[in-house]
């Protein structure tokens, strides 16, 4: 039979203590937009850490000049998706095939939440007072398409009969204002945005008055001087050259290893390799690309950057 305590039971009561109100995640603000290289880009300009799958990172500064700066692409931006297509579920051999192919459209979500205009916009004056060699222009409910294409806010391109020939708008006009916002106020994914919306009004300097702010990059093709002939022969085995990215645009990222056949030959930082095995690197698959650098010998017709001394001699 079960006998009660005959001492006062004590009981030792502990204040209560709430549980910790676990925080949501923060919303990620960071802007997400599209950015397109047309078929007139044969180089991006842009570094990226890694290869997919996974999402890339702009890993330095894009060139000076170049179509990755004019788009407003900065270190730490991220590449979610090219040609649509996710980064996380695509391998690198069909990422390396989409860099080669134009028009490239990549989905980037910006390093920062506001992201101001890099590069060659950074430095844009504001709209100016004399409006004598300007035009404004609005675009109504009525018009699907604007007609004109831009790198930045120069206009590189108009459609035939398109709403910007009709209004007056030509290739290397400059956009200064979007609905009345200065250029120099706006940040690139609100820039964008502007132009999905109706009306929208534009305020276009034209080019008889404007300093184009993109110069376009030449294909190193259309200039064939300062080149030269460097070739491998059957006792190379290793080049000691770092090359980026694949056709039609292979440049030499690093400095040739030392003592190595690139070295020898005199390669340097920024040389672009124009022809392989006197095959023409512009119309060359990367397959092909990579067959080329395994055979000896080697013919590299190349494009001297001037960076460097370049001493070496025509064979390794």
């Amino acid at each position: 039979m079960h006998q009660w305590p005959t001492q006062p039971l004590s009981f030792v009561v502990k204040p209560f203590k709430p549980i910790k109100k676990i925080k949501a995640p923060r919303e990620d603000k960071r802007a997400c937009r599209e950015v397109v290289a047309d078929v007139g880009v044969w180089k991006l300009g842009v570094h990226f850490s890694g290869m997919p799958p996974g999402q890339l990172e702009v890993s330095e500064a894009p060139v000076a000049g170049s179509w990755g700066e004019t788009v407003g692409l900065q270190m730490g931006d991220l590449v979610l998706k090219a040609n649509d297509e996710d980064l996380t579920t695509m391998t690198s051999e069909r990422f390396k095939k989409l860099m080669t192919a134009r028009p490239l459209r990549f989905y980037v979500k910006s390093s920062k939440p506001k992201q101001m205009w890099a590069g060659s916009f950074s430095n844009r004056k504001p709209a100016p007072k004399d409006r004598s060699n300007c035009i404004e222009v609005v675009a109504d409910e009525s018009v699907v398409k604007l007609g004109f294409t831009f790198s930045g806010v120069e206009v590189t391109a108009t459609s035939a009969g398109g709403w910007g020939e009709t209004v007056g708008i030509g290739v290397g006009d400059l956009i200064l204002k979007v609905n009345d916002e200065d250029i120099t106020e706006t940040t690139t994914a609100d820039f964008l945005n502007h132009f999905k919306q109706r009306p929208v009004r534009l305020l276009v300097r034209k080019l008889a008055a404007a300093e184009s702010l993109v110069k376009p990059m030449s294909p190193p093709w259309e200039d064939m001087s300062n080149c030269r002939t460097v070739v491998a022969d059957e006792d190379v085995a290793k080049l000691g050259v770092a090359l980026s990215g694949g056709p039609p645009c292979v440049e030499v990222t690093e400095a040739p290893v030392e003592g190595s056949w690139g070295e020898r030959v005199g390669l340097n930082v920024g040389d672009v390799i124009l022809k392989v095995n006197n095959e023409d690197i512009k119309t060359m698959t990367m397959d092909r690309f990579r067959e080329h650098l395994k055979a000896r010998p080697l013919s590299l017709y190349i494009k001297s950057s001037g960076k460097g001394k370049g001493k070496g001699k025509g064979k390794g």
